[in-house]
């Protein structure tokens, strides 16, 4: 049974001289808690507590993320959500707060209130037949809040994911927005004959009313520095949060118009237009992607293959949230932000080594993206963008039915484009797919044919290469972030979905490969050694007009110049 629950507490760091008081309280008045019991904070841990987590989000301040730090300790389908600040005044009867858990998943609650401030009841409630229950109803203020309450786990957390709520305020008045009516909306119900047995420790700072009456009824001791809520405060307090609940929300907003301030139902909330998805973001391009969006002030959700640690602290340093999927559905849909600028779909197996050429790896990235595609529709996220290759160009003018490794995986990614153009096209969401050209730059460690050359030249040996008297295009891997960090944010006509990011300058691959020779101590080089691959490349593949009329000229340097500085960079730190 204590499987159905977790406890999670949130801490916030500026209040922790309470930890302690609520640490006493919980340890004196619920010694036999059988849940798991996780307390978050941001910077500050909670020592020296009762509680079997003590975590922190290593910085990230935002309410909202703190609560999604706890969730990933959770393996139970229902949490018991407490604030850092309360303060338990007798035992909670883990058993009833477990039947509880067993009534809500019976009838599908999401939310299950346990009690109401100074323990207010609950107005305009309905029974529930044949329980001990009631409905809260839809339509008043304040229906869901952070007062003591047991949440299923799934739905906190996609009210958690849904925006950036920088305190436990934004949270609730998020609730009250009529644009997020699904979410507040949800089955509702509360006991009628339990009420959740704390007190709050603060009040807007000050050490609570409540808190006193109890310390002398008790004889609790604490030694806490802080001005003490009057009896009158306190009443006000109380009639206030009586009119909240007994009040609708039009009546509320009305009133605090006239008085000139915000109440939590008229309070602005920051929505994530300035926020980005990248998925596969520790790869050479996701990585690079991660950092340009963070430098350009955006906040950044970085999806990561489990398991796949690559450049995992690059990744955290710039990203605002991390979400480990393996694309098997569109599950992790409710940790993204809502109404983002873009999502951005890097993640692909089989880029290199032996699973290019296998169809079942290559296809199941079809099904991989299109979850993506999924959740992003889902997320109400603005612009969906694909990242394709030039190789498709390659395998749909192909000259034989034999593919090699490239052709499959150039084949996949075309089949993916169409299906991507498919799923989007009753959608109100922006697709975009982006067709790169062969990139190079410092921090690419991907096996193209420039890196082959180059490192086998430093590692003394002789490259070999096939005819190689084809155009080709190479790209600075910068220039290629600049265009897709742009073509994110831009609006094209939905007609022209698919654009091609290149130098706009190419040349028969022979000139490149004897340029970086020739700039390599005119080291020696094998043309024509290898047989010819199969691929085809013809030079009108390689035309970025479209794109540069979409975002204008990305392109910083020539090829031979960019190399030239790469391969100085290179012999240097090959001496150091």
């Amino acid at each position: 049974m204590e499987e159905l629950l977790s406890v999670i507490i949130v801490g916030y760091d500026d209040d922790s001289d309470v930890w302690p008081l609520s640490n006493e309280l919980f340890l004196k008045n619920w010694p036999d808690c059988p849940f798991k019991t996780i307390f978050v904070s941001v910077d500050r841990k909670n020592l020296n507590s009762p509680y079997s987590c003590n975590i922190t989000t290593q910085g990230k301040k935002p309410y909202s993320e703190r609560i999604l730090e706890a969730m990933k300790h959770v393996e139970t389908p229902y949490v018991l959500l407490l604030l850092h600040d309360f303060g338990l005044r007798e035992n909670p009867d883990s058993k009833r707060l477990l039947s509880f858990c067993e009534f809500m998943k019976k009838g599908e609650y999401k939310y299950c209130q346990l009690c109401n401030q100074y323990g207010l009841p609950l107005t305009r409630g309905s029974k529930i037949k044949h329980s001990n229950f009631s409905l809260i109803k839809k339509n008043i203020t304040y229906r869901i809040s952070l007062q003591p309450a047991i949440w299923e786990k799934n739905y906190l957390t996609e009210i958690a994911s849904s925006v950036v709520m920088e305190s436990a305020f934004d949270f609730e008045a998020f609730l009250n927005k009529k644009e997020n009516r699904r979410l507040s909306m949800v089955k509702a119900c509360f006991p009628n004959d339990y009420m959740f047995p704390y007190i709050d420790i603060l009040e807007k700072g000050k050490i609570s009313y409540e808190l006193i009456k109890q310390r002398d009824k008790n004889m609790i001791e604490f030694n806490i520095n802080r001005v003490v809520q009057s009896k009158d405060e306190y009443n006000k307090r109380k009639k206030r949060m009586s009119f909240y609940l007994k009040s609708p929300n039009i009546l509320i907003k009305i009133i605090s118009f006239f008085k000139g301030h915000r109440s939590f139902v008229n309070r602005d909330i920051e929505y994530n237009e300035h926020s980005v998805v990248i998925s596969g973001a520790n790869g050479f391009l996701g990585l690079l992607l991660v950092k340009k969006f963070s430098k350009c002030g955006y906040n950044v959700i970085s999806i990561l293959e489990k398991g796949n640690n690559d450049n995992l602290d690059e990744v955290k340093k710039y990203s605002c949230r991390i979400i480990r999927t393996n694309f098997e559905n569109d599950s992790f849909k409710s940790q993204l932000f809502k109404r983002s600028e873009a999502f951005i779909h890097l993640a692909w197996a089989g880029v290199n080594g032996p699973n290019k050429g296998k169809e079942d790896v290559q296809q199941n990235n079809i099904k991989m993206a299109l979850n993506a595609a999924s959740a992003a529709s889902y997320a109400d996220i603005k612009h969906f963008i694909g990242i394709g290759t030039v190789t498709e160009l390659s395998y749909l003018n192909r000259k034989n039915d034999v593919l090699s490794p490239s052709l499959i995986y150039g084949k996949y990614k075309e089949l993916c484009y169409q299906a991507l153009r498919g799923y989007f096209s009753d959608k109100k969401q922006l697709f975009t797919w982006v067709r790169l050209s062969n990139l190079y730059g410092l921090s690419n460690k991907t096996g193209n044919i420039l890196n082959y050359e180059i490192t086998t030249i430093l590692n003394k040996e002789v490259p070999s290469f096939g005819p190689s008297d084809q155009f080709y295009d190479f790209l600075l891997a910068d220039d290629a972030i600049d265009a897709i960090y742009k073509i994110s944010l831009t609006r094209h006509k939905r007609k022209k979905d698919l654009f091609f990011i290149g130098s706009g300058n190419p040349k028969i691959l022979s000139e490149y490969l004897l340029f970086v020779a020739r700039t390599l101590d005119n080291a020696k080089i094998n043309i024509g050694e290898r047989p010819d691959d199969g691929m085809f490349f013809s030079k009108d593949f390689f035309d970025n007009k479209d794109s540069i009329r979409l975002i204008g000229n990305y392109v910083t340097d020539t090829f031979e110049n960019n190399m030239l500085k790469l391969i100085a960079n290179l012999k240097q730190g090959l001496k150091e």
